[in-house]
């Protein structure tokens, strides 16, 4: 059985994030993709690096940001921009830090992600 793409189907697709299957009405499952260099796709990639502490993957353990969890008030987000900037570097992720007034020193870290393609 030969099955054609849709007309809207990426030409270089990447896996979306997070991972997601469909199924039409035909019975016909795929999975969602995005098009290589778009804003969603390095929005997906900047999504998972933070995502993934340093050293959660077995294969690249290099790979991921230094996780702020337990970690001392204020919290350094350089080495996270750094880490950022260093396995998505077509992103503008700006990572920043906020005090939550409701938990007694609590403090819970932000990104502010934004792409950019060759175009912008």
């Amino acid at each position: 059985m030969s099955v054609t793409a849709p007309s809207n189907y990426p030409e270089a697709p990447h896996f979306g994030f997070p991972f997601q299957r469909y199924t039409t009405a035909a019975g016909l499952t795929y999975v969602g993709v995005d098009e290589q260099d778009s804003i969603e796709e390095i929005e997906a990639c900047e999504a998972r690096i933070c995502s993934c502490p340093i050293g959660g993957r077995q294969a690249r353990p290099e790979f991921g940001i230094p996780w702020p969890m337990f970690g001392q008030l204020p919290i350094d987000v350089a080495p996270i921009q750094a880490s950022m900037q260093r396995f998505e570097p077509r992103g503008t992720a700006n990572p920043t830090q906020y005090l939550d007034q409701i938990a007694v020193g609590g403090g819970h870290l932000r990104f502010d992600i934004a792409a950019r393609t060759e175009d912008q």
